[in-house]
């Protein structure tokens, strides 16, 4: 029974799924410096129930105070993140791989070619939340975003 869940773990969440949710967060991130930290918050925000509603109902005047401010949000995010983070890894190395993003010395991320990756022009509930992700994330640095969201390792 558990090679048939671990089967059906890996088709669900494999970079090709997900590598259109980085694209679409990354095409509104403004280029701040190791802004590549940014990714680990992708997935764990974004496939929550909770955190894709409040992002996807975002506005540009939201802030991280009011995304914060609802607890169902937040609740369990530092173990979200580390269950998440091998295929963040992975996702990102795909990218990579593919010439879609590029790293810069200064660990900030520039989206080179999206057309090699299909499903970016999806139009899913998660899609909008990964574009809008940008929404609270806007007026702080990484360091900042970590604090603010209590997360306190990576």
């Amino acid at each position: 029974m558990s090679k048939f869940a671990d089967s059906i773990y890996k088709l669900n969440n494999n970079p090709f799924v997900f590598s259109p949710l980085f694209i679409q967060a990354y095409k509104n991130f403004v280029q701040i410096e190791k802004n590549i930290l940014l990714s680990y918050l992708i997935l764990p925000l974004v496939l929550n129930q909770n955190s894709c509603k409040s992002l996807k109902y975002s506005k540009s005047n939201s802030s991280m105070q009011t995304f914060s401010s609802k607890n169902e949000n937040l609740f369990g995010l530092t173990d979200r993140i580390e269950l998440y983070k091998p295929i963040t890894n992975l996702c990102l190395q795909y990218l990579i791989d593919n010439k879609v993003f590029t790293l810069n010395e200064n660990l900030s991320i520039i989206i080179e070619n999206t057309d090699r990756i299909p499903g970016t022009n999806r139009k899913d509930d998660y899609m909008k939340a990964a574009a809008k992700i940008h929404n609270i994330f806007k007026d702080f640095d990484v360091i900042s975003i970590y604090r603010e969201l209590g997360v306190k390792k990576l």
